[in-house]
């Protein structure tokens, strides 16, 4: 039998290359968050030493990443960095491809950690035992 590979490009591109992508999958990741390419371009533009990149499997946007440092804490040792993959194309290396690229411009920056914002995917909004409601 003939095993038969497929092997499919990662290509991490400027966020500017498509700001309403890099949205709409924030969006669809963070399904509780409203990201819109505004925001985004507030950041690019308010930020200290802000980058951002798209990333793109066999050409399709999915996955976007940003890196910059937070504002007022310059001189902490970490960069703050959000990385986000859309469902259907996490496990295939795009994860790890942005994580690198964040990586190296946050070295770039002269800072040896990452803060990074994780979500938990199944995000529900649940009664604790007070009685109150609570977000994970």
């Amino acid at each position: 039998m003939e095993a038969h590979y497929v092997r499919r490009v990662i290509k991490l591109v400027a966020g500017t290359t498509d700001t309403f992508a890099a949205a709409r999958i924030r969006k669809t990741v963070w399904r509780w968050m409203e990201i819109e390419p505004e925001t985004i371009e507030l950041y690019r533009a308010t930020w200290p030493r802000f980058r951002d990149w798209l990333a793109l499997l066999d050409g399709e946007p999915v996955g976007a990443a940003t890196c910059a440092l937070m504002p007022g804490m310059e001189e902490d040792a970490a960069a703050f960095a959000v990385n986000c993959v859309l469902p259907e194309a996490r496990r295939q290396g795009v994860g790890t491809a942005i994580y690198r690229q964040v990586s190296v411009h946050a070295r770039s920056l002269g800072k040896s950690e990452l803060a990074v914002f994780g979500f938990e995917d199944a995000w529900t909004v649940s009664p604790s035992p007070s009685g109150a409601a609570s977000s994970w």
